[in-house]
């Protein structure tokens, strides 16, 4: 069998994420401008642009340049890397398993990494490595929970998709449960660590430049593989003729989705479902060519995760903290969505 012809996608792609930029860039001018003092979107531009041309006032003669380069730059920066992390794993792992129902939470990734967090709460380590303690145990804990998956999904030298995600739910479903009975035998820090397992944006700014610097790497790393998942998502005989190292690519572009979203919940706690959302939506609009659908899922996912993190801070105060986590906000949306799904793949069955 001949091998399928590189189809170019240039006009196409450029104009996606042309379009995904210059919406991303509003949609944080926007959210830097929400807060406890609002600030003005031109208002929000402008400061920003003294900021990049290095021209911003002294510390205290201008209160809203202060706020956004002191508090909401950082905060909305984090924003941005997590969205696209989880964007984009969540396209990638859906192509890759042939099912509209994968994404980072899903395979238990997710819940190794806040079981990692909640352990070193309770050893007493949380403020080992400098303050990094709980970013670097739910990271190892990330990364230990998907070689067991994998290694359970594997037969006969293969991983079989469906394996794999029943493996990721089974070993999820026992990283919270384990969670739970950590917590009610050492109940110290209960507030802090469940804002962390329902994931925030005002957790700890030491993560930012280690998110930063892997997803530097990972991500281009998974997006410029965008014709493999294509290959991949048609079937293991047909990527195999066409001339595709199956378990090889499969295992690759896993361990790239998984390692974003490894970083992403070891700095901002667990985020669910902007994995599931992004990219089905994105598949609706733009079609299921994963070479524009990767990198397009990352800028909308950074959109989408904003977006949420804008509104957990104008909900009116319903609850004793400061604000909703976003975690909740993107479960509150997530989860009808995932029943939704979950309905037309069985009728369609």
């Amino acid at each position: 069998m001949s091998r399928r012809p590189y189809v170019p996608v240039g006009r196409r792609l450029v104009g996606t994420l042309a379009l995904l930029t210059i919406l991303l860039i509003v949609v944080a001018i926007v959210s830097m401008g929400v807060g406890s003092v609002a600030i003005a979107p031109a208002d929000v531009a402008v400061r920003l642009w003294w900021w990049l041309r290095g021209q911003g006032p002294e510390v205290g003669e201008d209160v809203a340049y202060d706020i956004i380069v002191g508090l909401r730059l950082s905060r909305t920066a984090l924003g941005i890397l997590v969205g696209l992390s989880l964007g984009s794993a969540g396209a990638a792992l859906q192509g890759l398993l042939r099912n509209p129902l994968a994404e980072p939470y899903v395979i238990g990734v997710s819940a190794g990494a806040a079981l990692g967090a909640v352990a070193v709460v309770c050893l007493g380590w949380e403020y080992a490595l400098g303050g990094l303690s709980m970013p670097a145990g739910a990271f190892v804990a990330a990364v230990l929970t998907l070689g067991v998956v994998y290694t359970m999904a594997r037969r006969g030298g293969r991983m079989r998709p469906e394996s794999f995600l029943l493996a990721g739910a089974a070993l999820g479903a026992f990283s919270w449960a384990a969670m739970t009975v950590a917590l009610s035998i050492n109940g110290q820090a209960l507030q802090s660590i469940i804002f962390w397992m329902l994931g925030s944006l005002k957790l700890r700014d030491e993560g930012l430049v280690p998110l930063a610097l892997v997803a530097a790497v990972a991500w281009p790393a998974l997006v410029l593989r965008g014709q493999a998942v294509n290959l991949l998502s048609l079937g293991e005989e047909q990527a195999r003729g066409l001339g595709v190292s199956v378990e090889r690519t499969r295992g690759l572009l896993i361990a790239l989705a998984a390692l974003l979203t490894a970083a992403s919940v070891a700095v901002s706690g667990v985020i669910a479902f902007v994995g599931l959302v992004v990219p089905h939506i994105l598949r609706r609009l733009i079609g299921p060519d994963h070479r524009i659908l990767l990198p397009a899922s990352g800028l909308a996912g950074a959109c989408f995760l904003l977006l949420a993190d804008t509104g957990a801070r104008v909900i009116p105060n319903l609850s004793p903290l400061e604000e909703i986590p976003v975690g909740a906000v993107t479960a509150l949306i997530g989860a009808p969505f995932f029943l939704l799904v979950l309905r037309r793949e069985m009728n369609a069955a």
